[in-house]
């Protein structure tokens, strides 16, 4: 399969939206179960950006179940980032430091 038009992409939508939810839902944490939707989101969001750009999708299953992994990680990732930085934020105040 090349490109899907937005028909296409509206059948795959149909398809395999429950799957990939399922996927998400699967790797995150039971404190973070409410953000499965979110991601779910910028996953097929991320999907129809590939086909706006013309790129060879050979089996978009796999494709959106690859995103949807990827995507799962890049949150936690985020997250631990935005902790750190948040840490280190109050460390500074904590000291009497002002920025």
């Amino acid at each position: 399969m090349t490109i899907l038009d937005e028909r296409g992409v509206t059948d795959l939508y149909a398809e395999q939206s429950e799957r990939i939810r399922r996927i998400i839902a699967a790797q995150l944490k039971p404190a973070d179960k409410h953000v499965a939707d979110d991601l779910a989101q910028e996953v097929w969001l991320g999907f129809w950006r590939t086909q706006v750009r013309g790129t060879d999708v050979t089996c978009p299953a796999a494709l959106l179940a690859t995103m949807a992994r990827r995507r799962v990680v890049d949150h936690y990732r985020l997250a631990r980032v935005r902790r750190e930085v948040a840490t280190e934020d109050m460390a500074v105040y904590a000291d009497g430091g002002a920025r």
